[in-house]
């Protein structure tokens, strides 16, 4: 049984996003999952690269991250 003064909390900041390759992030497949994970990437500040095949599923993709993004700064500017 630990005492309460043995444990450790640590707490951590966030990384900021770094520069150069080791800061991008690269979705394949731009479907719900990987739009919403590109849309996630890009409100971290993040330079995102999305690969989809399908010229359709490419439009609704660019449509949907643009909406997430909207509603994620619209959140963000109503928390203020």
């Amino acid at each position: 049984m630990h005492s309460d003064t043995s444990r450790k909390r640590t707490h951590r900041k966030a990384a900021a996003p770094r520069q150069g390759n080791q800061g991008r992030a690269g979705v394949i497949g731009l479907g719900l999952m990987g739009s919403s994970i590109a849309a996630c990437q890009l409100a971290s500040g993040h330079p995102v690269i999305g690969i989809e095949a399908d010229a359709a599923r490419r439009s609704r993709a660019r449509r949907r991250v643009l909406d997430l993004l909207r509603e994620t700064v619209g959140g963000w500017m109503a928390l203020r």
